[in-house]
């Protein structure tokens, strides 16, 4: 008999949790960033929180809920440069992005999404991890005053 409290979401739910979240907030942050007129780097770091806060809803607990929050929020950084990939594409060639998502292939869009990083993405990803994991990990206490 399992203690709901401690329980954890399965494998697979985990999974399709942390990949859909993920995907989601790398699409937030694209399509916000691209609707702006200034730099939006640190909307990752909102987005973190967000992803922890979303896992937590879900039922992680403990180092599960950590370990999600940080994979979840790596992957949606990953998602994130590499659609801002295939919009310069897009914008360079002059095609829609759905056709430079499609026929650029993965290989040219990775080294554009490589060779457009700057140590801002790099602390902001640090940032958003951090408070991924932290607001999934965050413990309540059983007893509030003594």
């Amino acid at each position: 008999m399992t203690n709901e409290k401690n329980a954890n979401p399965g494998v697979i739910a985990s999974c399709l949790s942390v990949v859909l979240g993920a995907l989601a907030g790398g699409v937030i942050w694209c399509f916000a960033s691209l609707a702006s007129p200034i730099d939006m780097e640190f909307l990752i770091v909102p987005l973190g929180v967000a992803l922890g806060a979303f896992l937590r809803w879900q039922g992680f607990r403990g180092g599960w809920a950590i370990g999600c929050a940080g994979v979840a929020t790596l992957l949606a950084f990953a998602y994130a440069q590499y659609l801002f990939a295939a919009v310069r594409i897009a914008q360079t060639l002059g095609l829609p992005l759905r056709d430079a998502l499609f026929k650029a292939g993965p290989a040219l869009t990775t080294s554009i999404a490589w060779g457009n990083l700057h140590i801002r993405e790099g602390v902001a990803l640090g940032l958003a991890t951090i408070a991924a994991m932290a607001i999934a990990g965050f413990r309540r206490a059983s007893k509030p005053f003594p």
